[in-house]
């Protein structure tokens, strides 16, 4: 039950073929399993360490953000708002809205973009 793309088990991957089943691009499924994904990416973030905040993201991404988190991590904590906003889906892409805010620049809406990796929706950008 629930292993929509018939590969034999159940994850990311169905969900994308659910809602593509039902020619909804907002599928209620996916936008609470990334909700979930980000918030626990930002709890991560908070608490550290970095290592773990980047096991949110796809693996080819890692090595360029292992540094940036670890150089401005203390910088990152508190700039991207909790709750993302969906802006559309396509195949094994997701594009949310975010909250930003810095001291510099204030408030600003960004996209974090997801997609999946082995099964699993993952962070791939912060715009």
């Amino acid at each position: 039950m629930g292993d929509f793309d018939n590969d034999g088990d159940v994850d990311g991957k169905d969900l994308a073929v659910l809602a593509a089943d039902f020619g909804r691009t907002d599928c209620d499924l996916i936008v609470a399993a990334l909700q979930a994904r980000w918030t626990g990416f930002i709890e991560t973030l908070e608490t550290g360490p970095v290592e773990a905040a980047l096991d949110f993201f796809v693996e080819n991404q890692r090595p360029y953000l292992q540094e940036l988190f670890t150089v401005f991590s203390d910088r990152l904590v508190g700039i991207y708002g909790r709750d993302i906003t969906f802006m559309n889906i396509s195949g094994d892409k997701a594009v949310f809205s975010v909250v930003a805010t810095t001291e510099s620049l204030g408030s600003f809406h960004t996209q974090v973009v997801f997609v999946l990796e082995d099964g699993e929706w993952r962070l791939w950008d912060l715009r």
